[in-house]
């Protein structure tokens, strides 16, 4: 049967909404086109105007990720020269604690090198009879 004459079909436009469904701001008196006081040359200044407050919009959030990137550059800088100066600061004292240490080390290297040979040279003396004892037995057995 055929819709009621007074009804309105649901996909019918109303007012303050648009074909999407999106509701949309309600109009300024004077703005775009509305109450008549406007013509079209007002619509496009208010699009122009709306066009230069966007790219005003994103261009102070381009500069303003532009300056979080360069503090975060120079706080990254800072970080890696102390780093730096952390590093080099111990590996000279290493270097300062080696070369004590590369002295006294072969200090002591040379002390227990003497040793050792004191302790040959002792036990040869303590043997020297009895390997000449036995170097005369194998010579005369033959």
């Amino acid at each position: 049967h055929p819709p009621h004459p007074l009804r309105r079909a649901p996909h019918a436009h109303r007012p303050g909404s648009s074909s999407s469904g999106r509701a949309l701001r309600p109009r300024v008196e004077g703005e775009m086109f509305g109450g008549g006081a406007a013509t079209e040359g007002d619509g496009i200044q208010v699009l122009l105007k709306a066009e230069q407050e966007a790219q005003k919009i994103v261009g102070d959030a381009r500069k303003a990720k532009q300056d979080r990137l360069k503090q975060a550059k120079a706080e990254a800088e800072r970080e890696i020269a102390q780093y730096r100066a952390t590093r080099e600061s111990n590996f000279q004292k290493q270097l300062a604690d080696q070369g004590t240490d590369s002295s006294s080390a072969a200090a002591q290297l040379e002390r227990d090198t003497d040793a050792e040979v004191a302790e040959v040279q002792r036990q040869a003396q303590a043997n020297t009879s009895s390997v000449a004892a036995m170097l005369t037995d194998a010579v005369t057995s033959c």
